[in-house]
Formats: C-alpha cells, structure tokens, sequence
C-alpha cells in the first residue's frame, strides 16, 4: 500500500490514485477532473499531514509546516493570479500572531499571559477584548468588553454582564448588554417547574419588553408589539397549529394548522394568511 494517496469521486465512483512519497506538502484539488477530491498524506507515524477538500468551482491549494499548521493558502486570482493567505505563528507554538493576504492589510493577533486572544490589530485599527469577574452586591457578574480603538482613541465599547450566582427557578438568567450607541438590553428567564416553561423577557431602555415562552425546548408562546403568537404541537414535537392574535384587542390575525402522514411528512395545511385557500402537498 502507498504511503500517500489521493481518493477522487466522479459519478458515484471512487478511485484511489499514488501520491509521490516526498510529495510537497501541497493540497490540490482540480474540479475540472471530478466533483470532489481529497488529497491526503500520512508520515511514518500515521500522523496526517495534509488533507483539502474543494467544491467544483475552484482550484485551493494549501501548504502545512511540521507542526501540521497551515502556513500559507493560495486561492485563484483574476487574470490567472494566485491570492495568498501567509500564517505566521509565535516560533515553535501554533499560537497565530500575524496573517497577510495579497492585496489585504495584515491582521496582527495579541494574546494576554495565559495565551487567550485579547485584540486584534488591522490597519492601525485595534479591536480589543476584555473578560472578568466583579461582585456587585454579593452577586459574581462575568463582564465582557470589547472596544475599537485608532490613533490613541477609543470608541465603539460595548458591555455584556451575565449573572453567574444567586440564581434559582425564578431567576434562571440575567443578562445586561450596553452597546456602543449606550442603549442598555436587559434579558431574564425564569422556570417554572409546574408546566415547566421557561420564559424569557428581554426589553431595550424603555421599549415594550418581547417575551417567549417555551417548553422543552420549543417555543409555546411570543409576545411583541406587533402581535401574540401561539403554537401548539402535537406528541412528536411536530408543529400542528399555530395563532397569531392582536396584542391589545386579542382578535385573531391569522392561523396555519398541519397534517402529517405516518412518516411524519407534512401532507395537508391550511391558513387564512393574505385569505388564501387550504392546500394540499401531491404525494
């Protein structure tokens, strides 16, 4: 068995080709020859040190280091031209630290004392992140920040809290978002273990509050300024009804019901969305 191969697909077939043992560590792919292909290759170890897989359209080509990394990936250009991504790691870590495509300025990554990604720096514009913990009232807050900054100024910080103690059924979650324009979105959830519904408010500043109203993971119930919707489901988890009513008056707006077979293929449906008729799916 050769070391290397290259496994192609055309018409439900497969073929298995020998790749020339000190091969580049190149992956190409040539749609003009097949719909898929892979190229892979394995060292002695068995470890894999090249694969790539393209659609029909394009011809990709990726090159690796000894540490399996991908050093560089060419992607065709107009006028026949090659487009290169060059990856530049921190010496012999796979810790990425720059990236330089043709023709696009170059990315710079910057890491804290534990190796995290804390910013990121393209054409003198830093886009930076932040990650702690505060204690507001004997309650742990988790505080991600994120801010742009260019030529000593900052601006565009936005601030996420996420509750992380003092939380039960009536409280399941608390979050609070201040974007960047200062407009500050307030979400809560709460569960109860009754009918096991898990509701979740979420209001902007002063605007009315949206709510949702879920059961195992489906959602039961919505609410906004525009109108309540209803769903019910039958014992599959299938959507068999849905209401949508007037959120003050409470008259129904529209409605769609769905009928399935023994397969659990939608057969037959009806609304009175827009007036239309009842349908049928031809089977």
């Amino acid at each position: 068995m050769n070391d290397f191969s290259m496994i192609t697909r055309e018409k439900g077939l497969y073929f298995t080709m020998p790749i020339f043992r000190n091969c580049l560590r190149t992956a190409v792919t040539n749609a003009i020859k097949c719909r898929n292909l892979n190229a892979v290759a394995a060292t002695d170890l068995g470890n894999r040190s090249l694969a790539a897989e393209t659609s029909h359209l394009a011809v990709i080509r990726r090159r690796y280091d000894a540490r399996d990394c991908t050093v560089a990936t060419l992607t065709p250009g107009a006028g026949g031209t090659w487009l290169v991504t060059t990856n530049i790691y921190d010496g012999t870590t796979p810790r990425l630290i720059r990236t330089e495509t043709t023709g696009q300025p170059a990315t710079a990554y910057l890491y804290d004392a534990l190796g995290d990604t804390v910013a990121t720096v393209r054409s003198g514009i830093t886009t930076a992140s932040e990650t702690r913990h505060e204690n507001i009232d004997g309650t742990v807050w988790r505080v991600d920040t994120s801010s742009t900054s260019c030529g000593g100024v900052t601006n565009a910080v936005s601030t996420t809290r996420r509750q992380l103690t003092g939380l039960s059924d009536a409280l399941r979650s608390q979050t609070v978002s201040i974007a960047p324009d200062g407009s500050a979105t307030t979400e809560q959830s709460s569960f109860d273990p009754q009918t096991c519904e898990l509701t979740t408010i979420r209001a902007t500043d002063a605007a009315t509050p949206l709510v949702t109203v879920s059961r195992f993971g489906r959602t039961v119930e919505r609410e906004s300024p525009r109108e309540t919707v209803f769903n019910y489901f039958d014992q599959m988890g299938r959507a068999a009804y849905s209401e949508a009513r007037h959120p003050a008056a409470g008259g129904s707006l529209y409605w769609r019901w769905s009928q399935y077979d023994g397969s659990g293929n939608e057969v037959d449906y009806g609304t009175d969305y827009f007036d239309h008729d009842t349908y049928e799916y031809l089977s």
